[in-house]
């Protein structure tokens, strides 16, 4: 809920006066006037957010999660450190979303605590940074399409789960 708020914030700043004073609700005032959202329907979030994730990161048990990000011939294998979801803001749905289906739309952010890459020509991890790898989305939107929970995120099919098996013993 901080997130929503602070982003918000940023949002108002950010948008020319005449924006604000405009007769028409502006996006901060859309957005502040969505609902709260239920229990449920965070875990419901949180559930798609989580199966998307793991469409592309393979989680490992000692915390980490492992992928390997492909464009084009350019493949770099990455290791993260306490990815997870951060938090969830209930985002506006417009009377054209409706109209295509959509009733219900989220924002996920998903955190990064640390991240690392694999050095191919020194043969080991390059040393954790403190940040997310600057490829990989920063959100995941979820939304109710015709009664089903759909998610999806910029860029995250570029990333496919865990890393060649000549590397699954490298620590």
């Amino acid at each position: 809920m901080k997130h929503a708020l602070l982003f918000l914030a940023l949002l108002a700043t950010v948008l020319p006066l005449s924006a604000q004073q405009a007769q028409k609700p502006t996006a901060v005032e859309a957005a502040a006037e969505t609902p709260a959202m239920r229990h449920a329907e965070e875990k419901e979030v949180i559930a798609a957010s989580a199966a998307l994730l793991a469409t592309s990161v393979d989680l490992r048990e000692d915390g980490t999660a492992r992928t390997t990000h492909q464009i084009g011939r350019f493949s770099n294998r990455i290791e993260f450190k306490g990815l997870g979801i951060d938090g969830i803001m209930k985002a506006p749905v417009t009377e054209a979303d409706r109209q295509k289906g959509i009733s219900r739309r989220y924002i996920a952010l998903i955190r990064c605590k640390a991240h690392r890459i694999w050095d191919g020509p020194m043969v080991e991890w390059s040393e954790w940074r403190e940040s997310s790898y600057g490829f990989f989305p920063s959100s995941i939107v979820v939304e109710e399409i015709n009664g089903t929970l759909s998610a999806h995120a910029k860029r995250l099919s570029n990333f496919s789960p865990g890393i060649d098996s000549t590397m699954a013993a490298a620590r």
